[in-house]
């Protein structure tokens, strides 16, 4: 089966590491654009190792893909914006204790 992954979720790119197991798996520039540089290079590479290819946005329209998953947030939830919220939660609940 043909997955393409045209998407900016963390969750998709990540599963492609796993359905590249029983499919082929491509995945778009654009996917990646938002991520830093490092990042970006890290994961393609990584991609590279397993077998998942990395196209430009223009070879996407020539895939006939099984599976798109096309999806781009504008924000959406990672493990720094997480920690985050947390420490807040937590810092308020603690004044609110010490104000009582």
């Amino acid at each position: 089966m043909k997955i393409l992954i045209d998407s900016n979720l963390y969750a998709y790119q990540d599963y492609a590491f796993e359905w590249v197991r029983r499919n082929e798996v491509y995945v778009t520039e654009r996917s990646l654009r938002e991520l830093d540089l490092a990042r970006r290079y890290l994961l393609i590479r990584a991609y590279e190792g397993v077998g998942v290819k990395v196209i430009s946005d223009k070879e996407a329209g020539s895939i006939k893909a099984d599976i798109t998953m096309r999806e781009f947030r504008r924000d959406q939830p990672n493990l720094g914006k997480s920690i985050s919220r947390g420490y807040w939660l937590a810092r308020n609940y603690i004044l609110t204790k010490i104000t009582q």
